[in-house]
């Protein structure tokens, strides 16, 4: 993990230990077991990524 993204992960941890950055593999597969199918992924600035997940079938 980048230092920047290290450092708001931290951040977002400290204000809920609830939250914090996810991998990409996590989040589909959470999205998965509620009915969603794979996410399209597309780059953003500053390294970070948008998923974009559809209901399955």
């Amino acid at each position: 993990m980048e230092p920047g993204n290290a450092a708001f992960d931290a951040d977002l941890r400290r204000r809920d230990p609830a939250w914090g950055l996810r991998e990409v593999e996590a989040v589909a597969e959470l999205a998965g077991r509620a009915g969603f199918g794979a996410p399209d992924i597309a780059s953003m600035p500053a390294d970070n990524l948008t998923l974009l997940f559809r209901r399955a079938g």
